[in-house]
């Protein structure tokens, strides 16, 4: 039991589990534990850009929402949503992600024309670096590429480093 063991914070690695963050969040507030929302932290930095693309599960984009109260999100076409979950598939699968794959990915954030592109699934970590040496290929290396388990490891770090 995490409370026995002292535990201040505590976070779930998943944008789409964080369907239950209120519940959590009321579970642990008895026993003054702090629930860390890995969608609120990429949310914040998402804001800092002007327009951010979100890839994501069609479950944290489009069913659930867990994006929508940031004014500058973008979300992909039902179309360019099928190759993100092709993606995100091909790694759940332990699967190597081809580079044609990762290009086309690349190609079509691009034509998004953001400030930024949103990793709201962590499996797409996997291929952060090779997706972005595609966005540069493609001259869009401006284009900010947020992690959403990045930006949650940055503010749960800045919590612990103020305490």
């Amino acid at each position: 039991d995490l409370v026995k063991m002292g535990a201040t914070d505590i976070s779930l690695l998943c944008n789409t589990a964080t369907q239950h963050a209120q519940a959590i969040r009321e579970a642990l507030k008895p026993h003054g534990v702090n629930f860390v929302s890995i969608v609120d932290a990429a949310g914040q930095q998402a804001q800092r850009l002007a327009s951010v693309l979100l890839m994501a599960t069609p479950s944290t984009t489009f069913e659930l929402g867990l994006y929508d109260s940031l004014p500058n999100i973008v979300k992909p076409s039902l179309n360019d949503q099928r190759l993100i979950t092709q993606t995100i598939h091909t790694v759940l699968q332990a699967k190597t992600v081809s580079s044609t794959s990762i290009r086309n990915l690349a190609e079509m954030a691009v034509s998004y024309n953001t400030t930024g592109i949103l990793f709201g699934c962590t499996d797409l970590a996997v291929v952060e670096d090779r997706f972005v040496e595609q966005l540069e290929a493609f001259g869009a290396g401006g284009i900010q590429v947020l992690e959403s388990t990045r930006a949650l490891r940055a503010q749960v770090i800045d919590k612990v480093a103020v305490k």
